[in-house]
């Protein structure tokens, strides 16, 4: 019964398709009136694209055609042709003046969110002029739509996790006013790694507004912390590696050496109390010893 419905919602879709111009070849490979696409932001990922290269692209297809085949997802609840791969090549037929273009066409209910995903994928992680952003928004997008944990899609594109988790990470920083900003920018990968570091809103804004090298945004982070730390004196406390190392080791000696003394918890505390009174007593008024701060 299941068999009988697939095979009528699929006749259905496929009288849908041809009542709005489209035109069925062989298969899946369809002639499709380019009025009739539609675009979804969902599977866009390259926001912006370089108009010499586009006029480039426009004239190798119009003459040698087009290689590799826009994909579309045809869904008969909502009667709509989308476009899921192939932005590119549309554009070039729009600048052609062509009203058609060679499509596959899969039916919604025929074919998973990862399987849509595998296509736009493969059809752009070799590109060369795509941009890490739209990477990383394409990486998120997939795990949503398909349910997948970072390590579930490292395993489908035969990447580390590690490698996933990097190209993600400015995703859960920035704003999404910043992403939108970076995608129409020239920003490489490692420009964008040290723009997520950067806490301040506002000096990112600037960062990014001025196209920041890896140099400049890594020297002004620099002179931030340099004012920073002379506006305030810096606060050691207990935890300090190097202050917890030096009275550890001078207790630790102190045990060692006498240990028939029977230590207990409170005569620790008690040396380590007066280690601190005689640092806080020899240190100048203005050095950062006289500002030493630990907490038991």
């Amino acid at each position: 019964m299941s068999n009988e419905l697939e095979k009528s919602e699929l006749q259905k879709a496929e009288k849908r398709l041809l009542e709005k111009g489209c035109k069925r070849k062989t298969g899946d490979l369809w002639e499709v009136p380019i009025s009739v696409l539609k675009i979804d932001q969902k599977y866009c990922f390259r926001k912006s694209r370089n108009s010499t290269l586009l006029k480039s692209m426009a004239k190798d297809i119009g003459e040698k055609g087009i290689l590799n085949l826009p994909t579309a997802i045809y869904s008969l609840e909502t009667d709509e042709v989308v476009l899921a791969v192939g932005f590119g090549r549309v554009s070039c037929l729009k600048i052609n003046k062509k009203d058609y273009i060679p499509c596959r066409i899969f039916f919604n209910k025929r074919i998973e969110p990862q399987e849509i995903f595998n296509l736009i994928l493969s059809d752009n992680l070799h590109r060369e002029d795509m941009k890490p952003i739209e990477l990383a928004l394409l990486f998120r997008t997939w795990m949503r739509e398909a349910g997948l944990s970072q390590k579930e899609l490292a395993e489908k594109i035969h990447r580390s996790e590690t490698y996933v988790s990097e190209i993600l990470s400015p995703l859960n920083k920035l704003s999404e006013e910043e992403i939108k900003k970076i995608l129409t920018s020239e920003l490489k990968r490692s420009q964008i790694m040290e723009l997520a570091k950067i806490d301040d809103k506002d000096q990112r804004a600037v960062l990014i507004d001025n196209q920041a090298s890896v140099r400049e945004i890594r020297e002004l982070t620099r002179q931030k912390k340099n004012i920073e730390e002379k506006s305030n004196p810096r606060i050691f406390r207990l935890s300090d590696r190097a202050v917890k190392t030096t009275l550890g080791n001078a207790v630790l000696d102190l045990i060692i050496q006498f240990p028939d003394l029977g230590w207990k918890n409170e005569d620790v505390v008690e040396i380590l109390a007066e280690l601190i009174t005689k640092l806080r007593e020899s240190s100048d008024e203005d050095s950062h010893l006289s500002n030493v701060d630990f907490n038991f």
